[in-house]
């Protein structure tokens, strides 16, 4: 237990050492500073007031957090910063006649002067740290990309060495040569790529090859280009060249290495004499050569096509046409007149149809109509319009102008996936056969071989 006169003299031997000592009283409430003289405690209930505010306005409150932790016996120690000072508060409790007092201590550490000095000096040391580390950084990167260069420049040279020499070979090639690097752009060319292109050496090394494509997507060069590198491809395309026309051509693309650098040579072949002759032949195979119209092969080909999507909500007919007594014709003003009786023939019934409506020839004197999205009437009209079409016409029969009316007899069989396409033709002719028998000049519907309707 202390005595108070000797807590005070104690307080005035460490005014020396703090800038303010003072001993709290909680149960008298009062505050008893170093120089003797003694303030009330301001008694504040809710919220505990920072340290620094009791000491700047010389008041203590019950709910200060040093005092209230002094009380409990905890030795208080914190650092606050106010203004442009920073505060030490230290408090601890003593027993003075049966009661607990705190005494309180509180030094200033610091002042904005102070503070401010060492952010300047923290700045300068941290601002010399960090130009002599970007110094020591530049250094290294300038090395680093003095060697980089170096190492580019070498590659780049040895690249240009590797197309020069590919480039001397290239020349005598017939086929078009192209080296591509993998982004796509055109490093060199071959003489033949300047005569087919139309473009010169110098324009066509600053395009890509996507240039050159007609219709290809980016991400489609891109795969071809990635399988290219990796296994090597052929594949067939559109070229443009500088006029605008276009060349189908055949493109074989095989990846190697020139220096330190993957590229493509890519080796492309005109192919557009070889497309028109596949072309020229398949019209051949799938069109009648008398009338240039569709023929039977065709005809097969497009019902099988569009079988599956006929029913009731996408109906569609089938017509078998047949030229009544042709043989007279033939017999009569020669087989050359009859072959123009069936071109004529075939111009006035594709007059008629619609333009989505298929026309064909199954040969001699037999033609075939596919209407699409027509009911049973829809149908039958159109052969009745057939049949008076012919009977107000009349055909050319000789050069001198003799002229000869001809009439047809008709079978009609609705489209059915239920039926292939066999059976759809099998009902079509069976109708024809009916329509014959019936006296010809006419047309009949046949549901199904046992069924005429």
């Amino acid at each position: 237990m202390h005595d108070l006169n000797t807590i005070i003299e104690d307080m005035k031997s460490l005014i020396k050492y703090y800038n303010k000592v003072r001993l709290v009283d909680p149960f008298l409430k009062r505050v008893i500073n170093a120089d003797g003289t003694q303030r009330s405690i301001t008694d504040i209930e809710e919220g505990a007031e920072p340290c620094y505010q009791i000491w700047e306005t010389g008041h203590a409150c019950m709910n200060c957090i040093a005092l209230k932790a002094a009380l409990k016996n905890d030795t208080f120690v914190k650092f606050e910063g106010y203004g442009n000072k920073i505060y030490m508060i230290t408090a601890f409790p003593l027993s003075i006649e049966g009661r607990t007092v705190v005494l309180e201590l509180l030094n200033i550490v610091a002042t904005q002067d102070i503070l401010l000095n060492l952010i300047n000096t923290a700045t300068n040391l941290i601002n010399e740290n960090q130009n002599l580390q970007l110094a020591e950084y530049t250094t290294q990167y300038e090395k680093s990309l003095e060697a980089l260069i170096k190492e580019r420049t070498e590659a780049l040279e040895e690249t240009n060495k590797q197309l020069r020499k590919y480039k001397i070979l290239a020349d005598y090639a017939r086929d078009v040569m192209l080296f591509v690097n993998l982004d796509g752009r055109i490093l060199e060319v071959n003489e033949a790529a300047v005569r087919t292109y139309g473009y010169s050496r110098d324009e066509l090394t600053s395009m890509s090859i996507a240039d050159l494509r007609e219709s290809s997507t980016s991400c489609e060069i891109a795969t071809q280009m990635k399988r290219a590198d990796k296994e090597g491809i052929t594949f067939e395309t559109v070229h443009k060249c500088k006029d605008g026309q276009l060349l189908y051509v055949e493109v074989s693309s095989q990846g190697t290495a020139m220096g330190s650098e993957r590229v493509l040579l890519s080796i492309v072949r005109d192919i557009s004499y070889r497309r028109q002759a596949a072309e020229q032949l398949e019209y051949l195979a799938t069109h009648d050569h008398l009338t240039s119209i569709p023929n039977r092969y065709y005809l097969e080909k497009h019902l099988t096509g569009i079988m599956d999507k006929s029913g009731e909500n996408n109906p569609g007919a089938l017509l078998f046409i047949d030229i009544d007594n042709f043989k007279f014709i033939n017999d009569t003003f020669g087989h050359s007149m009859g072959d123009k009786v069936l071109i004529d023939l075939a111009k006035k019934l594709k007059a008629i149809i619609r333009h989505d409506d298929f026309l064909a020839r199954l040969g001699g004197d037999e033609f075939a109509i596919v209407l699409h999205n027509v009911t049973i009437d829809g149908a039958k009209k159109v052969a009745q319009k057939i049949l008076d079409m012919l009977n107000e016409t009349e055909f050319a029969v000789d050069s001198t102008g003799n002229c000869h009316k001809i009439s047809v007899s008709i079978g009609i069989s609705m489209l059915d996936k239920r039926k292939d396409t066999q059976k759809l033709l099998a009902a079509a002719d069976v109708a024809l056969y009916q329509a014959k028998e019936a006296g010809k000049n006419r047309a009949i519907y046949i549901d199904n071989c046992d069924d005429v309707r």
